[in-house]
C-alpha cells in the first residue's frame, strides 16, 4: 500500500454486509476497483446467517491489488447503526467512504469524493449520485453510457438546508464522512435504528456538506433494502429522535455551535422528526402514534400538504381494509 502524505491521506473504504450473499460479490469487486490510493478496505459481516462472510474471506485470500484488505465479523449482531458506529471508530483512515453489501461502487468514487473533500475547508461529507437498479448489475452495465463529466460539480449546503428541505435526495448510499467529524461524538444510543441522518447531522454541526453531481454508486431495489416502506414502519422514530437531540446537546457543549443556533436548530429538528414520523404512518392510515387529528393541526404542514397527506391516508386505510 502507497504510504500516506499530507495531499493523498489514507481513507478507509468500508464494506458493510448482512445476508447478502447473493450481491456481496459485485459489492466487494466494487471496493477492490477503487482507484484511489491510499486505501484501506475493511470488509465487514454482521453475522450473517447466509455465507456473505465466508464469500468476503474467499475473496480477500485471493485478492493481490495495490489495498491494504482486512475482513472481519463482530462477535454479534449489532444491526445496521451499531455496525456504523463500530466500523467507523475502528478505521484508520482520515475519510471514511460507507458502502452497503447490496451496493456496487465505480472505480472513481473514492478519489473524486476525497479529492472534493480536500478542496473544500471545513467539509464534513461528499455524497455523490446514486442510480438505483434492480436484477443483475452486468446487465444494466451494458446499457450504460461512458461518464461524460467526471469533475467537481456539486452542490454545498448546511444542517439548515436539511432540515428545511433544500436540499433532497440524500440516501446515505454514496457518502464519504470525515471521520473526526463523526466520532467527536460518543456512540450511538443502543437500538438507534438508523446512521444516517445521526452521523449527516453530526458532520454538518461547525461544517458543510457537498452533494457531488457524478453517478459513483450503483444503489440495489430489493425487498429487504433497509429503506423499504416495511422496513420504516418498524423504526422507533422517537429513539431516533432522541439522538438527534442528544447530539445537538453535544454539538453545544464542544462549542460546534452557540446558544443561539441550538435554539434554532431545535425548532428545526423537532419539525424535521414530526414530518418524518408522518411519512411513514401515512403508508398505514395514520394508525400509529400520530394520527389524523395532529396532523390537521399541525404547524408543521401547510393546507396543501395536509390535504395531501388526508387523501393518502385515508386511501390507506381503505386499502387495509380490503
Amino acid at each position: 500500500m502507497t504510504d500516506p502524505t499530507p495531499d493523498r491521506p489514507l481513507v478507509t473504504f468500508a464494506l458493510f454486509a448482512y445476508n447478502q450473499e447473493k450481491y456481496i460479490r459485485e459489492a466487494v469487486e466494487g471496493a477492490f476497483s477503487q482507484t484511489y490510493e491510499p486505501l484501506e478496505i475493511i470488509l465487514s459481516d454482521d453475522c450473517s446467517s447466509d455465507r456473505t462472510f465466508e464469500i468476503m474471506q474467499e475473496m480477500a485470500a485471493t485478492y493481490d491489488g495495490p489495498h491494504d484488505v482486512k475482513v472481519r465479523q463482530g462477535p454479534k449482531n449489532l444491526g445496521v447503526a451499531r455496525h456504523f458506529d463500530t466500523l467507523i471508530r475502528l478505521s484508520g483512515g482520515t475519510f471514511f467512504v460507507a458502502a452497503a453489501g447490496d451496493d456496487v461502487s465505480d472505480p472513481a468514487r473514492t478519489e473524486l469524493s476525497v479529492g472534493l473533500a480536500q478542496k473544500i475547508k471545513n467539509l464534513g461529507f461528499v455524497e455523490v449520485k446514486c442510480k438505483n437498479f434492480s436484477g443483475d448489475f452486468r446487465q444494466e452495465q451494458q446499457d450504460v453510457k461512458p461518464k461524460e463529466d467526471v469533475s467537481y460539480k456539486h452542490q454545498m449546503f448546511s444542517i439548515e438546508d436539511v432540515l428545511v428541505g433544500n436540499i433532497t435526495g440524500l440516501t446515505g448510499a454514496g457518502r464519504t464522512y470525515r471521520r473526526d467529524a463523526y466520532v467527536r461524538f460518543s456512540p450511538l444510543i443502543e437500538g438507534c435504528p438508523a446512521e444516517d441522518t445521526p452521523a449527516l447531522f453530526r458532520c454538518l454541526y461547525g461544517g458543510a456538506g457537498a452533494f457531488l453531481k457524478v453517478q459513483l454508486v450503483s444503489r440495489r431495489i430489493h425487498d429487504n433494502n433497509l429503506s423499504s416502506q416495511e422496513s420504516l414502519s418498524r423504526m422507533n422514530m422517537d429513539l431516533l429522535a432522541s439522538q438527534y437531540y442528544q447530539d445537538l446537546d453535544t454539538a453545544l457543549k464542544i462549542n460546534l455551535i452557540n446558544n443561539e443556533t441550538h435554539r434554532k436548530l431545535r425548532v428545526r429538528i423537532d419539525r424535521y422528526s414530526f414530518r418524518k414520523r408522518c411519512a411513514i404512518d401515512v403508508h398505514s392510515g395514520f394508525r400509529g402514534r400520530i394520527g389524523l387529528r395532529k396532523v390537521l393541526l399541525s404547524a408543521y404542514f401547510n393546507p396543501r400538504e395536509k390535504f395531501y397527506l388526508l387523501r393518502k391516508g385515508l386511501i390507506s386505510r381503505i386499502r387495509g381494509r380490503a
